[in-house]
Order: structure tokens, then sequence, then C-alpha cells
């Protein structure tokens, strides 16, 4: 089972984009920071799509019978906003010494992938 933990202050319009972190179970760790407009699914691409160190590590946790823990960080209503919000907590847990997986800082992404 999945635990998805929000932000207590959430906007309740229709378009929110969601600044997330991808936590290892086992010891509570963040591993990856994204946004998307839908994180419950985006966490659900992780699993079945990844690649790289992200894909090795979401492996290592689906043998061990254990998912990432989705938890939203911030909510916004502006996507452009949410890609520096992004890049704010990259940095952030980078220079906390997270083991981020995705510590390059957000790349403008192709109009066909949805988040």
């Amino acid at each position: 089972m999945t635990k998805v933990y929000h932000a207590p202050t959430q906007p309740s319009l229709w378009m929110i984009y969601s600044v997330y972190a991808l936590i290892d179970p086992r010891d509570d760790s963040i591993h990856y920071i994204g946004q998307s407009r839908q994180p419950e699914f985006r966490l659900s691409q992780h699993i079945q799509r990844s690649y790289g160190s992200t894909y090795a590590w979401i492996q290592e946790l689906l043998q061990q019978g254990l998912q990432p823990i989705l938890k939203i960080v911030e909510s916004l209503e502006d996507e452009r906003q949410a890609e520096v919000r992004e890049n704010y907590w990259i940095r952030f847990y980078t220079e906390q010494k997270a083991p981020l997986l995705n510590k390059h800082p957000y790349k403008k992404r192709p109009q066909w992938h949805k988040r």
C-alpha cells in the first residue's frame, strides 16, 4: 500500500501543481523531487517506467515488497512557479545531503510530456 501525505494547506482549485518528494520507507530519506498536476499518477509512472538511478532504487524497494512514499511538499496554482519551487527543493535537499537521484536543475520537457 502506497503512503501519500498531503500538505495541510492545499489550495482547492482544479489546476494545482504539486511539488512532491519520493521517500525511502526504510529510512525516511528523500530520493527524488518532482512536480506534477497528478502526483499519485506520477508515482505510478515512476514505479512502472523509471530509468537510471531512480529505476535501480525503485526496483530495490519493489524487490523488498516496498514502494516509495509520496509526500506533497508544496501546492501551487502556476506551472512556472511549480518549476521554480521544484528547483528550489532540489537545491535545498542537495545542500542537506539528501541522497537525491535528480540533482540536476529542472529541464524543460517536450510538450507531449504530461505530468
